[in-house]
């Protein structure tokens, strides 16, 4: 769980003077309708509890909360600047207070990202490492000024590894903060399962990445041994790492323990092509001759503005070839427009004939359970560029299987 500045706010709503309540009283009426009326309410509001009481935390963070939420629905970076450097401001003398305020904490590194001040929060985070280590576990705060609920060991890793997945870190950064978290809580299964991710995420296709993700992912796994992602990850590393067997048999396991959608997912994206491989049905081998990809883009015409000048670049791999002919007929430019109406119709035709011949040999009670998911497959790798029909009546018959005894 990661703090946002609506767990700030209920700070505020804990506090018993009258100041914090005035506030509270306008903040949420500016919150339900948001009249520049209501929010001078607020702002006279805010300005008279500070007057009365420029040291109360809960003031600071309740100022946090107010400016962060005008700069969001400011116009531009001129306007909402100077109102996240006021909520930065705010909560960083909250700190200065009472450093073990952990809910200040995250909720600074909120405000950074919302800046787009991503390069700050590394620093905010060590320091925060620093006190925590140097603090009992009843000395820590978080809500209300109110001790933890929660073991600090868990508490603080997990939520440090919400802010880094949540302000688009950059690997190297993001696998300082997970070597400082494993430095302090090396029994975090799920800071190792993080630092295998932006491991990998460095270069997915280096043998000596793909290992170290490898070495970290199976701490992670030891640690978290009824964690499915973590199984999943692993299993989907080793398939990356040549480990087919290895890797296979712990997709397999995740399959079986009846994974959420997300695990699915990453069970196909990786068994997938082992298990076509393995497939008795065999569809067509030779790829059909795709017409030749054009250099140029074609001008004019509504549907070539909206599907193709959206994108960077020309690009047929991410659209069916039905999409590709239909982009030259509409520009009306005859030698493409056949040429690609012609590759159209034979993986059309192609693919709902296979597609087909795959659904009776689903359909023998002969057929075994696993020849049955590797034809799925097969068929998909046989046809890549069918129709976004044809591949989904696949997928789907996957999605709807029973796991292989």
């Amino acid at each position: 769980m990661m703090l946002t500045l609506v767990a700030c706010l209920s700070v505020v709503a804990a506090a018993p003077s009258s100041d914090a309540a005035a506030f509270k009283a306008a903040y949420a009426q500016w919150q339900d309708e948001r009249t520049l009326a209501n929010e001078e309410a607020a702002e006279r509001a805010l300005k008279g509890w500070r007057a009365a009481k420029p040291d109360d935390i809960a003031m600071l963070i309740a100022a946090a909360n107010l400016r962060s939420n005008q700069a969001i629905g400011a116009p531009g970076a001129a306007e909402s600047a100077p109102r996240f450097a006021s909520a930065i401001a705010d909560l960083t003398r909250a700190l200065e207070l009472d450093p073990t305020r952990l809910d200040v904490h995250f909720g600074l590194m909120a405000v950074l990202r919302m800046a787009d001040r991503r390069s700050e929060i590394e620093a905010k985070i060590t320091a925060m490492l620093a006190m925590v280590s140097s603090r009992s576990a009843k000395q820590l705060k978080w809500l209300d000024g109110k001790p933890l609920k929660e073991p600090v060991a868990s508490f603080v890793p997990l939520n440090v590894i919400g802010v880094i997945d949540q302000s688009d870190f950059e690997y190297v950064p993001a696998l300082r903060v997970l070597e400082a978290l494993l430095a302090q809580y090396p029994k975090c299964g799920e800071c190792w399962n993080a630092r295998a991710a932006f491991t990998l995420g460095k270069n997915p296709t280096d043998p000596q990445v793909i290992e170290q993700s490898l070495e970290s992912l199976r701490k992670a796994a030891a640690l978290l041994p009824k964690d499915q992602m973590v199984k999943a990850n692993l299993g989907a590393t080793e398939i990356q790492a040549g480990h087919e067997a290895e890797g296979m048999a712990l997709l397999e396991a995740v399959w079986r323990a009846k994974p959420a959608d997300r695990e699915m997912e990453k069970i196909a994206h990786f068994a997938g092509p082992v298990w076509a491989r393995l497939s008795p049905l065999k569809f067509h081998e030779q790829p059909l001759d795709q017409p030749p990809k054009p250099t140029t883009l074609p001008d004019g015409g509504v549907f070539v503005s909206g599907l193709i000048r959206g994108q960077h670049a020309f690009d047929t791999e991410s659209m069916s070839a039905r999409e590709v002919a239909t982009i030259y007929c509409e520009n009306q430019q005859a030698t493409p427009c056949s040429q690609w109406n012609a590759y159209a119709r034979a993986v059309i035709d192609g693919a709902e004939a296979d597609l087909k011949r795959l659904k009776a040999f689903l359909a023998d009670l002969k057929t075994s359970c696993r020849d049955r998911r590797a034809a799925m497959f097969a068929f998909e790798k046989a046809w890549p560029d069918a129709e976004e029909r044809q591949l989904s009546d696949a997928t789907e018959m996957f999605f709807e299987m029973k796991p292989c005894r």
